[in-house]
């Protein structure tokens, strides 16, 4: 992944290992033991949001006298002052209920590349597999297989093909691919296949550096052989279908129940533009859906898996930092 954010860098080769070293042939099982292992890493910024929170429900009463302190609105700037003062003095953060939103926001676009990448990886080694030894290709590619999903690799869309279709394949920037740099035998045949270009430079010392490069514009023959190969996997199903939209609900649901259960702790706040986080309620649900509808079946199941943990923790959060807005005297 050159030139990645390093967090996705990090969850790809994160993942990778565990999935050829812990948890060889188990995809599923990865993508869980990854997600419990950044869920333990996490809730500590759900902990302290928390804690927070009840800060601040505590001192409403004096946030609310300052406000009637300073009610002009040529008043605002010492407002905001006396408003920051005495949060200060009361250890709370201006910037603490962004945090969360930052962090998930920031890991949710890392997992979705680096599951993106570890994808096309997947698929580019199994097309490649399946091209020298179909037998064992199908057998690779059957393990890309969960319940009602017919490979993890493409989304659960009963409109998307069980193996992507070449348009999608030729967008893929292949020369990138790890199973492109680190198998010479890959390289050359995805060379002498046109899906890939090569620049080679020879050196003082005569030596030959090879640089691969994507091909935008595929010919005849290297779409023909692709396809060729591809439905050699795909004479395999009865339908092409991948799926029945089961897991983009599923991460939808879990993730607004997510967001009520926390929402339901929190004292309201009359001046919410925002109607009460009504915006917010709703925004990452629908997010969650459109990603999980559009992109591979692994992040789903990750993202859906990361949702109901969230439930789980912000119920028993919510329990043990149990924030109740004070009514003014």
């Amino acid at each position: 992944m050159d030139g990645a954010f390093f967090l996705m860098n990090w969850l790809y080769l994160g993942m990778d290992w565990l999935y050829n070293v812990v948890t060889p042939g188990s995809l599923v099982l990865t993508i869980v033991i990854a997600t419990l292992i950044i869920r333990g890493i996490t809730i500590f910024s759900d902990i302290n949001t928390r804690k927070q929170s009840m800060k601040t429900a505590q001192i409403q009463p004096e946030l609310d006298k300052l406000k009637k302190k300073y009610p002009r609105q040529d008043q605002a700037q010492e407002l905001s002052q006396a408003q920051m003062k005495l949060m200060k003095e009361n250890g709370i953060s201006m910037f603490a209920g962004c945090l969360p939103m930052i962090i998930t926001l920031v890991v949710f676009m890392s997992f979705f590349s680096a599951f993106r990448f570890w994808g096309y990886n997947e698929m580019a080694k199994v097309i490649y597999d399946t091209s020298v030894d179909e037998q064992k290709g199908i057998e690779e590619f059957e393990k890309f297989g969960f319940l009602w999903v017919k490979n993890i690799w493409q989304p659960d869309n009963m409109t998307k093909n069980v193996v992507m279709v070449s348009n999608e394949f030729f967008k893929i920037d292949l020369h990138k691919l790890d199973c492109v740099k680190n198998d010479e035998k890959i390289a050359e045949d995805f060379v002498k296949w046109g899906w890939i270009g090569v620049e080679e430079k020879t050196d003082e010392n005569g030596n030959v550096t090879k640089t691969y490069t994507k091909i935008t514009d595929p010919s005849k023959e290297a779409v023909d052989k692709y396809v060729e190969i591809s439905n050699k996997i795909r004479s395999h199903y009865d339908s092409e279908a991948n799926g029945y939209f089961v897991l983009p609900v599923i991460a939808a649901v879990l993730n607004f129940l997510s967001a009520w259960v926390m929402r339901k702790s929190q004292p309201k706040n009359q001046n919410n533009p925002m109607g009460n986080g009504n915006f917010m309620l709703f925004l990452m649900p629908a997010l969650s859906f459109y990603f999980c509808l559009s992109y591979t079946s692994a992040f789903a199941i990750y993202w859906s898996i990361s949702c109901l943990i969230s439930v789980a923790v912000n119920v028993v959060l919510s329990k043990k930092y149990s924030v109740k807005p004070i009514e003014n005297k």
